[in-house]
């Protein structure tokens, strides 16, 4: 049975046209924090904790100053679920941050 979840933060940052690379980093640095907040489990009769790759398999961003990380959870090194974790500017001083996660195991 696939998963798919979204979930709708509030960030505040100050939306720039080209971000500095500063300004990068940290959209990253939270999107990594954010990924790292989640507990994903196999669906075994013994639960097994996924294990979230180190980096994210793939950055993106558009001119239209929306960005986003795609990170990997992993049950013995197999990739179980994928997910994104993205931002675009919302207002003039905040962004909106939002999770996306797809389930790539049987259970």
């Amino acid at each position: 049975m696939p998963l798919s979840c979204v979930c709708l933060l509030s960030l505040k940052m100050r939306a720039q046209a080209e971000p500095a690379p500063a300004a990068i980093e940290g959209i990253q640095r939270i999107y990594r924090q954010d990924a790292e907040k989640y507990i994903f489990e196999t669906g075994d009769k013994k639960p097994q904790a996924l294990k979230l790759v180190d980096k994210p398999i793939m950055r993106w961003s558009n001119d239209e100053d929306w960005s986003g990380d795609v990170f990997v959870w992993t049950a013995d090194g197999v990739p179980a679920v994928v997910g994104c974790i993205l931002s675009g500017p919302s207002g003039e001083t905040n962004r909106i941050v939002f999770h996306e996660f797809h389930l790539l195991a049987d259970s």
